[in-house]
Formats: structure tokens, C-alpha cells, sequence
């Protein structure tokens, strides 16, 4: 069992198991010191579900990859609706998508980030994996072994029976597979979590994202900075205003998400501004498995569960007057 440090990334953490894997396979090959080929595949993939893209996971992971590159095949890919319903189907869909009659190799090692089971944590002793291949899985947040019990299976357990299935979370190891899940639901300050939570109790019944999201989290987050609703006067009136504030003017690790139908001169401007500050800027539908210290959600016409739970420090809501 692998445990990272306290509030690490399930994603990162899972990245450093693939690189431990992929050197064990250096080794055991006797290709340490020599002159190495692409005999080895690695494959970093996000997965998503409908309109909910990944692309700024996938360049993370591509970025956080460059020191092996030279070691190995490295390909990132997205992976829309992939289904999960039981082991069996889940690897019957890995064979289909790890198919390649272009090449062969002798050892390929898979990552997939932001996966949503429809199985308990205990069924995955049922995954019989693939020949010549290692995964790393890592699970989307939102998880919990409660979402898959049907409701005779949670009525013939004692309540802390179901409560010990709810919370376990964590890292284990297979043979050839090793399972990633963050020990807490969340990585952000206490005030991001409870307005998460609050958000979440108080959506609307016909999103059930009460069926998608989970509600365990552990207590004891560290405490920061309420989050901020600015409403402002124009477009021109809030890039002032990063540009000036003392929280705002000399921070990188910003990631603005504006919504992908607004106006297309807002959103040049928006995107401009961003680039000259080394923001990250990205549209309400690509942000899965993607974090910031601090997040600005700009004149978004509806709340945006997957926005609201990007920011680790800081979340700041933009309105603008023309805003409805």
C-alpha cells in the first residue's frame, strides 16, 4: 500500500506509481544504461462523461511526463463515456482501446485518471487486467462504494458496516494493477468545502448529482478565505482589477473558466488577458481533473458543479451588469 503526503493529488500520485513501473520494466528488461528504444508504451488517459472534456488534465499529465518520454512510447488520450458497469465490461473496453496494429510492444503501462465505477471497491478483485500490460487507476473524487449498493444490499448491513464501505479510500495493490482514491473527497480549505457541500445539497432535484457526487469528506481542512463575489461594470472593469489587486497581480496559479457561449470578443479579451498572465483559461466544459490555487468563474450563466470544485485556496464568482 502507497500513501502520499497529506493532501497530494490522486492524479500526481499516481503519475509517480507509472514512472515506478515503467523503471521496474527498464530493469527487468536490461535496457538500464542502453540506448532504448519505444519497446515500452505508457498510456495517460482521462476519462469523461458527455460534454465534461479533460484537456487540461491531459496536458498536466503531459507536462508532468516530459522526464520519461525519452524511456518509453508516451501517449496521452481522452476517453469519452467509458463504460464501467462491471470488471469484466470495464476490461472487455480497456482490450478496444488499447488495440493498436500498428505496433507491438513488449510491455505497456496504462494510466487512467478520473474513473467512475458502477461496482464496489471489493469487485475489483474480479479485474483480470490484460497480458503484458500494468495499470494504474486512479478514481474520480466523487466515488463512494455507498452509489453502487442497492438499497436491499444497504438494508441487510449494519450502519457501520455501510458508514466503514463509505469512507474507505485509499491506495491498494493488485498484481499487475495498483487503485488509486484520494483519502479525502476534497483538497481545498474548509470554506471551499462547505460551500461545495452547500451547493450540492441545494441543486436542483432533477441533476441528481446527489447519485454522482459524493457527500463523505473528512473534517479538520485547513481554513482560508471565504469565497469572493465581485460583480463588476464591464469585462475591461475586472482585468483592471486583477491587474491592481495585491491578492490578484503577481499570482500564476490562476485558472479562469468562463462559459463556452458567451460573447466570442468577451471571450479573445478574456483569453488574451490570461495568456499575458499565465493563467490558465478554459471554458466551463474542460475542466475535469483539473485544479488551481485560485479560480475565477467569469459571468457564467448557471452554477457549474465541476468550476466550483476546481479551486484549492481561492474561488472568486464574476458577474458582469449585463449578466442574468
Amino acid at each position: 500500500i502507497i500513501h502520499g503526503p497529506e493532501g497530494s493529488g490522486k492524479t500526481l500520485l499516481a503519475l509517480e506509481v507509472v514512472k515506478m513501473k515503467l523503471s521496474h520494466q527498464i530493469m527487468q528488461q536490461g535496457l538500464a544504461g542502453k540506448k532504448i528504444g519505444k519497446e515500452v508504451r505508457v498510456l495517460l488517459c482521462g476519462t469523461y462523461q458527455g460534454e465534461d472534456r479533460v484537456p487540461n488534465l491531459l496536458r498536466q499529465l503531459l507536462s508532468e511526463s516530459k522526464d520519461i518520454s525519452d524511456r518509453c512510447e508516451l501517449q496521452v488520450r481522452p476517453i469519452k463515456d467509458l463504460k464501467m458497469s462491471s470488471p469484466k465490461d470495464f476490461g472487455k473496453n480497456l482490450k478496444t482501446i488499447l488495440e493498436d496494429n500498428t505496433k507491438s510492444y513488449t510491455m505497456t503501462i496504462v494510466m487512467m485518471d478520473e474513473l467512475f465505477p458502477g461496482f464496489t471497491t471489493e469487485k475489483w478483485m474480479d479485474f483480470k487486467g490484460l497480458p503484458n500490460t500494468d495499470f494504474v487507476l486512479a478514481l474520480r473524487h466523487a466515488f463512494n462504494d455507498g452509489a453502487c449498493l442497492r438499497w436491499f444490499q444497504k438494508l441487510g448491513k449494519k450502519e457501520k458496516d455501510f458508514q466503514d464501505i463509505m469512507e474507505q479510500q485509499g491506495v491498494d495493490v493488485f498484481e499487475n494493477t495498483v487503485f488509486c482514491h484520494l483519502r479525502k473527497s476534497f483538497r481545498c480549505t474548509q470554506e471551499l468545502l462547505s460551500l461545495t457541500y452547500y451547493m450540492l445539497m441545494h441543486s436542483p432535484p432533477e441533476e441528481q448529482l446527489y447519485k454522482q457526487k459524493s457527500f463523505v469528506h473528512l473534517p479538520e481542512s485547513i481554513s482560508g478565505k471565504k469565497p469572493l463575489w465581485l460583480e463588476v461594470s464591464s469585462l475591461e472593469a475586472f482585468l483592471n482589477y486583477t491587474d491592481t489587486n495585491e491578492d490578484l497581480k503577481t499570482v500564476t496559479d490562476v485558472m479562469v473558466i468562463y462559459e463556452p457561449d458567451n460573447i466570442k470578443d468577451v471571450i479573445q479579451k478574456l483569453r488574451a488577458h490570461c495568456l499575458r498572465r499565465k493563467w490558465k483559461v478554459c471554458p466551463s466544459s474542460s475542466v475535469m481533473g483539473s485544479e488551481a490555487s485560485i479560480v475565477i468563474i467569469f459571468d457564467m450563466k448557471s452554477v457549474h458543479f465541476e468550476s466550483i470544485s476546481r479551486a484549492v485556496l481561492q474561488l472568486i464568482f464574476v458577474t458582469t451588469q449585463k449578466s442574468k
